[in-house]
């Protein structure tokens, strides 16, 4: 086993483990390293894929994304074939002719597990001349047809000798689990030795990240500022160096006798990038379609300027009555996937404030808000005055005794 260690904070274990098994010395043969998108699996993979090699072991990538052929035991053939091509002890030839005899042989007479169980005879030989290891990454994004072929191979013939490494992304709360039974995802993990579940950082791994990306240690307050920005996410490596890169780009840090100091307000605390890339960060996997993001920013800023009840949206036929289905639809969709949140109170809030921060530094399309505040302003006056005592306004109100009164969204 490899003495380095991993410099990835938090990933020491996780790392180990998979160097293991592509050098060949650990208990599983077969390994799914898994995790909810940005949490750091390709990193992890990577990290590991790096000492593997520098300790001499020899790793091949499955490139099943430039496989030709359909979908299914086809494209499987074609890319497995062209990784064979990188094993080089003379006997590529042999291995390639096994594998398209037995597709010619079994050729229109359903006979995928002749075709599978040859193809892993192949890698067993090719193992043995040339010990090597596979990695097959983002299998969350093969078709369902290979990852199933692929599946099978792995579970019904797996080829002697040959150490195998899979990253599979997960679903995040809120979604479809890949995981399900009948799904491929299911198939694939249910070919590994060990499933191993990078989880969000820990909380005291957090500082040592920041600093880490930093260059100097940053205040507690720092740190805990960018995690309450990111809610559910906060352990989320991606996520976290995300607010920290818009931060620095904002120069929303300042360094004063070698502290790191937070000098910016609470929208300072966003997602860097365009607002796609924060999507891509906060909601990952929503086909968050350009109709479904305009309302979402239009949400953000409303959010970000007021108390906003879910009796907002529910109220939206006496403004735009020909929006009103599409937008409460719409503020479903989100709560339902968990980009919004409702309190017991029906307020809602965005569940990744860095998220709606970064929302609001695009302006809501389409929509002039100044007319729609004064719209709601109107309408709240109007409210006011009918609740009024008749011989308002000759008498008097305290400050703060004015009828409380709730608008629906005029802007949206």
């Amino acid at each position: 086993m490899s003495r380095h260690r991993s410099t990835l904070v938090g990933r020491h274990d996780e790392v180990s483990a998979v160097v293991e098994t592509l050098s060949g010395v650990g208990h599983a043969r077969t390994l799914a390293l898994t995790g909810v998108a940005g949490v750091g699996r390709t990193a992890a993979l990577k990290e590991a894929w790096g000492i593997a090699t520098g300790d001499g072991a020899k790793v091949m990538r499955l490139a099943w994304e430039s496989a030709e052929g359909e979908p299914g035991v086809p494209a499987l053939v074609h890319a497995l074939c062209q990784m064979l091509v990188g094993i080089r002890d003379g006997r590529l030839p042999v291995r390639i002719t096994e594998i398209r005899r037995a597709e010619l042989r079994t050729a229109g007479r359903d006979g995928d597990l002749t075709v599978l169980s040859t193809m892993s005879r192949m890698l067993a030989d090719a193992a043995h001349y040339v010990p090597f290891a596979l990695v097959i990454d983002d299998c969350e994004r093969m078709p369902a047809p290979t990852a199933s072929a692929l599946g099978l191979m792995l579970r019904a013939f797996r080829p002697a000798g040959l150490p195998v490494v899979m990253a599979y992304g997960s679903e995040a709360p809120g979604h479809s689990g890949s995981e399900a039974p009948g799904h491929p995802g299911a198939e694939l993990l249910a070919a590994a030795d060990r499933v191993l579940d990078l989880v969000p950082l820990a909380e005291d791994d957090v500082p040592a990240l920041v600093e880490q990306w930093l260059g100097r240690p940053a205040e507690p307050e720092v740190v805990q500022a960018v995690m309450r920005s990111l809610g559910p996410l906060e352990g989320n490596p991606q996520a976290l160096l995300s607010v920290l890169g818009a931060l620095v780009g904002d120069a929303g840090l300042l360094e004063l006798d070698g502290r790191i100091l937070l000098v910016s307000g609470q929208d300072a605390l966003r997602l860097g990038g365009t607002v796609a890339e924060a999507c891509r960060v906060a909601c990952p996997g929503l086909p968050l379609e350009e109709a479904v993001l305009a309302r979402t920013v239009v949400f953000a800023h409303l959010s970000g300027a007021a108390e906003f009840r879910l009796s907002d949206v529910q109220d939206m036929g006496r403004w735009t009555p020909g929006k009103a289905v599409t937008v409460a639809q719409i503020a479903d969709w989100l709560v339902t996937h968990r980009v919004l949140t409702v309190d017991r109170a029906g307020v809602l809030a965005f569940a990744v404030p860095a998220f709606a921060a970064a929302l609001r530094t695009t302006p809501p399309p389409s929509l002039g808000l100044p007319a729609s505040h004064a719209g709601i302003v109107t309408s709240a006056v109007g409210l006011a005055v009918s609740a009024a005592p008749r011989d308002w306004p000759n008498t008097w109100w305290p400050l703060g005794s004015w009828p409380r009164t709730r608008t629906p969204l005029a802007c949206c």
